[in-house]
C-alpha cells in the first residue's frame, strides 16, 4: 500500500461536479494500490470567499455530500481519506477536514484553528482537538494549512509525536 495526495483545482460554485472529478481522481489512486488519501483543504469548494452567505450554500454537515461520496470509496477499497470541507455546524460555518477509515465510517472530524487572513471573511476559528488515530504505517493526526503556524499544533505534535502528519492544504 501506499499514500497519495491529490491535487485539484475546484471550479468555483460547483461542489457537486467538482465532487464528482475528485472521486474519480482518489478512485484512480486507490485502484494503483493507495491505503491512505489525502485530498486539499476545501477541496469541493475551492477557497476564498468574500462572506458567509456566499460559501454557506456548499456547506454540509460531517456526514453530507462529501462525506458520502468518500466514504464508500474508503469501504470500497479499505482506505483511509482525508478530505477537506465547508462544515455547517448549528448555522456556524467551519473549514473543516474528515477522516474516513477503511471501514467508511467517520474516524473523526477536524475543525481548522488557526485561521488564515482569507478564513476570516466566513469561517469560524475551529474548536475541536487535533485527531489522533491509527494506520497501517502508525499513528497519524490531522490539521489544516496555517495550522502548521499554531503553537498549540507544534505543542500537540511534540506531545502526541506521530508517524504521519495527513495535512489538507
Amino acid at each position: 500500500g501506499m499514500l497519495a495526495v491529490i491535487q485539484f483545482k475546484p471550479r468555483r460554485g460547483a461542489r457537486n461536479a467538482n465532487l464528482e472529478k475528485l472521486a474519480s481522481l482518489t478512485g484512480k489512486a486507490l485502484e494503483a494500490g493507495a491505503r491512505i488519501v489525502v485530498l486539499p483543504e476545501m477541496a469541493a469548494t475551492g477557497y476564498r470567499f468574500p462572506n458567509p452567505e456566499v460559501v454557506r450554500p456548499m456547506s454540509e454537515l460531517p456526514r453530507g455530500a462529501t462525506f458520502k461520496v468518500f466514504a464508500q470509496l474508503a469501504k470500497d477499497h479499505h482506505a483511509h481519506i482525508v478530505v477537506g470541507f465547508v462544515e455547517d455546524h448549528d448555522g456556524k460555518l467551519f473549514n473543516a477536514a474528515l477522516v474516513i477509515n477503511p471501514e467508511g465510517k467517520l474516524e473523526a472530524l477536524y475543525r481548522k484553528r488557526l485561521l488564515y487572513i482569507d478564513d476570516h471573511t466566513w469561517a469560524n476559528p475551529g474548536d475541536l482537538p487535533y485527531p489522533v488515530f491509527e494506520t497501517p504505517w502508525g499513528k497519524a493526526t490531522v490539521a489544516i494549512c496555517m495550522d502548521i503556524n499554531d503553537s498549540r499544533f507544534l505543542t500537540h505534535l511534540r506531545k502526541v509525536r506521530p508517524d504521519l502528519l495527513l495535512f489538507p492544504t
